[in-house]
Parts: C-alpha cells; sequence; structure tokens
C-alpha cells in the first residue's frame, strides 16, 4: 500500500514559482511608471491565481498537520503559537524598517508603499481597518490570519466532528456574503464573508482526505486547471482588466477551481511518485513567504536609480528585473536561513519540552509538510 509522503516537492515548487509570479507581476505595474516599453506582458494579471492557490495550499497544510490534534486547550495553544511564530517576525521586521526609511526621509521614500494615511498598529496586527496595510501584500495576510482563528475554533471540536464544523463555517461564509448588500461595506465584515475562505476551507477538507486520493489521476486534474484557467481567460477576452470588472464571487470562484484542481493535481503526482522535483526548487520553496513580503520593497528600491536612468527599448528593463528577482531571492533565503528557520526550530524545541505528545503531532522543521505562506501566504 502507498504511503503518503510526509513532504509535498510539488508544492514546495509552486510556492517558489508562484512567489516569483507575483513579484513578476508587481514589477510589471512598476514598468508602466517609466514609460511606455514594458517587459512583462498585461496577461500577467491572470496569474493571480496563484494568491488563491496559497490559499488552497494553506488549508491543506492545517487538514493535513492537525488532522488528529485531540481538542484541548494545549492544542490550540500549540497551534496558536507555530502560527504566530510563522506570521509574524519576518512580516514585522520588513513592515517596520519600511516606516522607519519612509518616516527618516520625509515621507518622501517608499511612500507609495506606505500610502498617504498609513495605521502602523493595525498594519503590525493585521486588524482589518479602512486602511490598507504599509505592505499591501498583506492584505492576504488578513485572510490567513482569519482562516487560522477560524481553523482554532474548529480544533476545539473532537475530530470526528470537525467535518461538520468546516461545512457549517462555509455554509456561514455563503450565507454572510448572500445576504449583504455590499460585501465591501466595512473591512472586517468583508474579511468574515470573503469567498476566499471556501478555498481555505476546501483545503482543510482535501488535507483530511488526502488518502482518498491514491487512485485518482492527477494528470486529468491538471489538464483539467488548465482547461478551467483558458477558459476564465477566454470568458474575459484575455483582458486583465474586463477580468476585474467580473463579480467578485464569479472571478474568485473561476480562480479557485482552477486553482483547486492544480493543488489536487500535484498532490495527487506526489503521492503516485510521478516526478521529481529539482532539489533547489524544492529547498527553494522555504523562502516563498520572505519572498512574497520583501519584494515590492526591493523593487521600489532598485526603481528609485533605475527611473532617472530609464531609456526607449527593453534592455534596461530587463537589467531592472533581473537585479530586483535577484536581490528578493536573495534576501528571502537570508530571512529564511537567518530568522525564520531559527524560529521555527526555537518554537519546535520548546513545544517537545512542554508537549511531546502534541509535538509528535505537528513537529515539523517549518511546518512540516511544505512550510510556509502562509503557507502560503503568499500569502
Amino acid at each position: 500500500m502507498q504511503t503518503v509522503p510526509q513532504r509535498y516537492d510539488s508544492l514546495q515548487v509552486l510556492r517558489i514559482l508562484g512567489a516569483i509570479l507575483v513579484a513578476t507581476y508587481h514589477f510589471g505595474a512598476i514598468e508602466l511608471l517609466y514609460g511606455p516599453d514594458r517587459l512583462v506582458t498585461p496577461l500577467l494579471g491572470y496569474a493571480s491565481v496563484v494568491i488563491d492557490c496559497f490559499f488552497i495550499t494553506s488549508g491543506f497544510l492545517m487538514g493535513t498537520l492537525y488532522k488528529t490534534t485531540p481538542a484541548s486547550v494545549a492544542a490550540i495553544a500549540e497551534f496558536a503559537l507555530r502560527r504566530v511564530a510563522r506570521i509574524y517576525p519576518a512580516y514585522i521586521l520588513i513592515t517596520a524598517a519600511v516606516c522607519a526609511v519612509w518616516t527618516a526621509s520625509g515621507h518622501r521614500l517608499l511612500a507609495h508603499l506606505v500610502g498617504s494615511d498609513p495605521h502602523l498598529i493595525s498594519s503590525l496586527l493585521l486588524i482589518p481597518t479602512a486602511s490598507r496595510p504599509i505592505l499591501e501584500v498583506a492584505w492576504t495576510l488578513l485572510h490567513e490570519v482569519y482562516f487560522y482563528l477560524g481553523f482554532a475554533v474548529l480544533l476545539t471540536l473532537k475530530p470526528r466532528w470537525r467535518a461538520a464544523g468546516a461545512a457549517l463555517w462555509a455554509a456561514g461564509v455563503v450565507a454572510g456574503y448572500s445576504l449583504l448588500t455590499s460585501p465591501q461595506a466595512h473591512p472586517g465584515t468583508a474579511l468574515v464573508v470573503s469567498p476566499y475562505t471556501l478555498e481555505f476551507i476546501l483545503g482543510v477538507c482535501l488535507g483530511w482526505w488526502t488518502p482518498l486520493i491514491r487512485r485518482h489521476a492527477p494528470r486529468t486534474a491538471l489538464v483539467a486547471a488548465v482547461l478551467v484557467w483558458f477558459g476564465g481567460m477566454a470568458l474575459t477576452g484575455f483582458s486583465p482588466e474586463r477580468r476585474m470588472q467580473l463579480p467578485e464571487a464569479l472571478r474568485i470562484g473561476l480562480d479557485g477551481l482552477s486553482a483547486f484542481l492544480l493543488v489536487y493535481g500535484l498532490i495527487a503526482a506526489d503521492v503516485k511518485r510521478l516526478w521529481t522535483c529539482p532539489p533547489r526548487l524544492v529547498a527553494a520553496g522555504d523562502w516563498s513567504y520572505a519572498l512574497y513580503l520583501v519584494h515590492t520593497v526591493v523593487i521600489a528600491g532598485i526603481c528609485m536609480v533605475w527611473r532617472p536612468m530609464s531609456r526607449p527599448g527593453l534592455a534596461d528593463n530587463a537589467l531592472a528585473y533581473a537585479t530586483s528577482l535577484g536581490l528578493s531571492l536573495a534576501l528571502s533565503a537570508l530571512f529564511w536561513i537567518r530568522l525564520e528557520r531559527p524560529i521555527t526550530r526555537l518554537v519546535g524545541r520548546l513545544v517537545r519540552a512542554r508537549r511531546p505528545r502534541l509535538s509528535a503531532v505537528a513537529a515539523t522543521p517549518g511546518d512540516g509538510i511544505a512550510g510556509g505562506p502562509a503557507s502560503g501566504a503568499l500569502a
């Protein structure tokens, strides 16, 4: 009988490639400020589906890691400690650094990142408010924090009742979204009833039921994911602008379906051991959360140098992009090696020292099965 792998290498590769796609998309948005030349195609706007992949992957990891965790205060405390240690240290450090540079420069440098009305405390604590987070990409982390709060509630239930609890949660999201006149009326309410929550819940269910997919065809799921994705592109005339004009539920539904099929197919492929992923890409998957956080800051810094030297043609665009991505990857690796990995290991040692039994359920470096952004974040 096949054994379920303890690390899903395909998800690791998906995470780092997804974070690179997000960084590339944001570089493309900056290009528009410096002239008509575009190295990054506008079609990359459709790559936002990787955010949906991050949410589903995050749910999958939580469902897999905590499938049999007993309902107890100690188990929930351990879960909360691991989640806080995974999300906040790198995020707070980068956000504080951005604020420090912005303040020291008299609100000139990195002003487009900070915004006109920054709210430092809510940004640092990831509390939804009318003001956007100082790191704009942290909008996904607002969702992640809410996901984890909801999942912690599921952990208060006995394992056999958690599927029913997840179904009730999903029904509440659908009902709340349907009953609201404007889902964006209040930031906290919009967060609670966001369709993105359904993606996380789907991922959790997938984590619970992974043993059931051993006989299913991963190639079929992967082909279906591509077809749904291209179908969504065709529906909007291959125009990312028109895509954003779709009703939110339809847009997230299309992206969520293709993301779910993609994640499902990759998991099934790993279970069946259909391929071997490049070890370096697998290892780089651990950097994806830091890359997701740091890339906008690096791009902003590089572009301050690039702007006065911008010339017609794509040569300078390519150089700025390569420099931005290379430096972002290098800093991400540094964050993982010097900050994230030591903190994760420290938390693991503390948990094992205090709760040996519970540690056996959820102990892993970087979250065991594939660590991160969000595990997920991205995300």
